[in-house]
């Protein structure tokens, strides 16, 4: 299987900036505990815990592949990836065509790019919605539960693209597809979780700061 890149995220000036998920990955640790004992359970089974997370990322990647697809009614090329990662893939995508034809969304925008100069930080929005004439935001994931940190990051896009766009949004919906056949969660974030979610990110943009300062004496 070829490896697949990340997203590079510059500033209009072209200097290169983190992501938002890189930065909520090295500034919050409220799961950090729970991924240990996850990480211990692995090894008692006898797994090796980071072939099992690239796994999941793959299956991930993917599901995420067919629905931005689906949505652009483009052929997903499925030829790097295993029988296994495709029938995870397979069943996440089900979930979520699932949830299309029982929610009938309008499909604003798909895997935005949003980078702020100001903040110097990018990332990628899954999904702009609409959803009876109310806009939305949305993140599709394909964990095993949803977390707050997810929150966070959608705190983060909204921020962002209402800036970039000068639409304003009336939500947040995280959307996590099973990839055991178990179907699809939609959970609604209403504004007030939103800002909650943004004041979370603005603080850690500044412990990156003041980690990166500590870093330069």
């Amino acid at each position: 299987m070829k490896t697949k890149t990340h997203t590079v995220y510059k500033t209009s000036d072209g200097v290169r900036v983190k992501s938002v998920t890189t930065i909520i990955n090295a500034q919050l640790g409220w799961n950090k505990q729970i991924l240990v004992n996850w990480a211990k359970n692995q090894g008692i089974k006898g797994q090796d815990a980071t072939k099992v997370m690239n796994e999941a990322a793959e299956i991930g990647t993917l599901a995420h592949l067919l629905c931005e697809n689906f949505i652009k009614s483009e052929k997903t090329d499925i030829d790097d990836y295993s029988k296994n990662q495709i029938k995870a893939a397979d069943l996440a995508f089900k979930a979520f065509k699932d949830w299309d034809k029982q929610v009938k969304p309008t499909y604003v925008e798909s895997e935005i790019k949003l980078i702020d100069d100001d903040l110097c930080v990018g990332g990628t929005c899954d999904l702009i919605l609409e959803i009876d004439d109310k806009l939305y935001i949305g993140d599709l994931k394909t964990s095993k539960g949803l977390y707050s940190e997810f929150i966070v990051q959608l705190a983060a896009y909204r921020y962002m693209y209402e800036k970039q766009t000068g639409n304003k949004l009336q939500g947040g919906k995280l959307l996590r597809l099973d990839k055991e056949g178990n179907g699809f969660e939609e959970h609604n974030i209403p504004l007030e979780r939103l800002d909650w979610g943004w004041e979370v990110f603005s603080t850690l943009l500044k412990l990156a700061d003041l980690q990166a300062n500590g870093q330069q004496r």
